[in-house]
């Protein structure tokens, strides 16, 4: 449990916290507790096994900013395949072209071949127009994680990190974890998060890669 939380707290870069008193982890501890128990199938068989809870502050532990990675996440690897296939019909666009180029030297060109000469040469133009309008797209989603990593600090709430013993549909007695926000005034879960969810994983891999350098918010 305590490297899941690591691992949470690297990828999202979190900002220093101060630590929960008892009385406020007591009562956080019972929300997550009847959260989690009313997302079970079999809510009785609920067995928590340990609590890691810690003050939020923004950006890094705001789910707003998490939901919107989600979707930058999904934006960027769209654009960015995209933008491969653009640059794969710029290549072959000018192939096309300096193959015609070259009989045009050598011999002339037909009609029919003057004719796809240009055909290329249009969707050469097409392809360069459409890959910096890709490229502005991706700028543009840099841009917004950028802006949303430079907000200032600011508490939220608190976040709990918390495995757990249950039956699941056949009976059997798993683990499960949770990863919980609570509202500042501690009165409800906001939301939570699995963080075994394959979408929780290529959150956090895409914050680590961020937080590494691996991508480049300034390219």
């Amino acid at each position: 449990m305590k490297k899941l939380l690591l691992a949470i707290m690297v990828a999202v870069l979190a900002a220093a916290a101060t630590s929960c008193d008892v009385s406020k982890e007591a009562k956080i501890k019972t929300l997550v507790g009847e959260y989690v128990q009313n997302h079970l199938f079999i809510p009785d068989s609920y067995d928590p096994v340990e609590f890691m809870i810690d003050s939020a502050f923004t950006p890094r532990l705001d789910p707003e900013f998490w939901e919107f990675m989600m979707d930058a996440r999904e934006d960027l690897e769209s654009a960015q395949s995209d933008l491969s296939s653009c640059e794969f019909d710029i290549e072959s666009a000018e192939r096309n072209m300096s193959y015609y180029e070259d009989m045009r030297y050598y011999g002339g060109l037909s009609s029919y071949e003057r004719r796809a000469y240009n055909r290329a040469k249009d969707e050469l133009a097409e392809h360069k127009a459409e890959k910096a309008e890709i490229e502005e797209e991706i700028r543009d989603i840099k841009s917004e994680i950028k802006d949303w990593m430079n907000v200032d600090p600011e508490f939220i709430g608190y976040i709990a990190i918390h495995s757990y013993r249950a039956k699941n549909n056949m009976g059997n007695v798993l683990m499960g974890s949770m990863i919980c926000f609570i509202d500042k005034d501690m009165t409800h879960v906001v939301t939570a998060y699995d963080p075994e969810s394959m979408e929780f994983k290529r959150l956090t891999n895409f914050m680590e890669q961020i937080n590494d350098g691996d991508i480049d918010l300034d390219e």
